[in-house]
């Protein structure tokens, strides 16, 4: 349900979307709306959304913070260490990894139905924060 989503997206701290297509996924407004930082390909309309977003933070950021290469997966790294205190991050992630209660925060690859990209995506993600050392943030993926 809607009420569940705002709940993790109140929660989490950042929000990454990839979609492989160029619309804007609704998912990005409704995390922005709950006060996650997004994180988005550069593809389509999310160009668009960045420019709004750089315009409502007032400067603080520029609409390239917001953006990473489709192409380029490892950028998000990159961009990510820019906009987030990553030691609090890894260790709430871990935090969550070894809890029994997940729930509908969970990172399940085998849900992922368009295979290896999303699956690669991912693990290059999990690789990138797990190397960081432990924090305590929440994440929230959308593929």
């Amino acid at each position: 349900p809607d009420t569940e989503m705002a709940e993790i997206f109140n929660n989490a701290d950042l929000f990454i979307s990839v979609p492989l297509v160029s619309a804007t996924s609704m998912s990005v407004f409704d995390a922005v709306a709950c006060g996650c930082f997004p994180i988005m390909s550069d593809c389509g309309s999310n160009n668009n959304v960045a420019s709004l977003l750089e315009k409502h933070f007032k400067g603080k950021y520029q609409s390239k913070d917001f953006l990473v290469k489709c192409s380029n997966l490892m950028a998000v790294g990159g961009t990510y260490l820019s906009v987030c205190d990553t030691d609090d991050l890894v260790k709430k992630i871990l935090n969550r990894r070894n809890s029994e209660n997940l729930k509908g925060e969970r990172i399940s690859l085998s849900e992922f139905t368009l295979e290896h990209n999303r699956k690669m995506f991912l693990d290059k993600v999990m690789e990138m924060l797990f190397k960081v050392n432990n924090k305590d943030e929440v994440l929230c993926l959308e593929t």
